[in-house]
């Protein structure tokens, strides 16, 4: 069974749709969770919450997707997944700057001071 015949099961309430849905999207939402984590390892986030977030991301995708724009449920999903990752990501950021400081995703990272070691 497709997932696009899956989700419209889901839709219904069909509960087992569901469980089989989330068991084919997960290998490509933890993927995409470890490649961003590795992507700004240098903030310390973890791998359990950006699936978290993915996974609300999800659920927020069975709901909103819309089979006759011709696009698939996956490809939707990982674009919904990757959208909530990366605003969990942006909100860490953003607890993490100095208040009135922005930073832009397109600009170069910053460069690190170096911490004097102690003798």
């Amino acid at each position: 069974m497709t997932n696009e015949q899956l989700w419209a099961l889901a839709r219904e309430g069909d509960q087992d749709a569901v469980t089989r849905l989330i068991n084919n999207v997960m290998p490509s939402i933890r993927y995409m969770a470890r490649e961003i984590r590795n992507l700004y390892r240098g903030m310390m986030l973890e791998e359990d919450d950006l699936v978290q977030e993915a996974s609300i991301g999800f659920m927020k995708a069975v709901e909103t997707y819309d089979q006759n724009t011709g696009n698939r449920f996956l490809a939707y999903v990982k674009a919904v997944a990757e959208n909530a990752m990366m605003d969990y990501v942006r909100k860490s950021i953003s607890g993490l700057l100095p208040s009135g400081s922005s930073l832009s995703f397109d600009a170069s990272p910053p460069r690190t001071i170096g911490v004097p070691k102690s003798a």
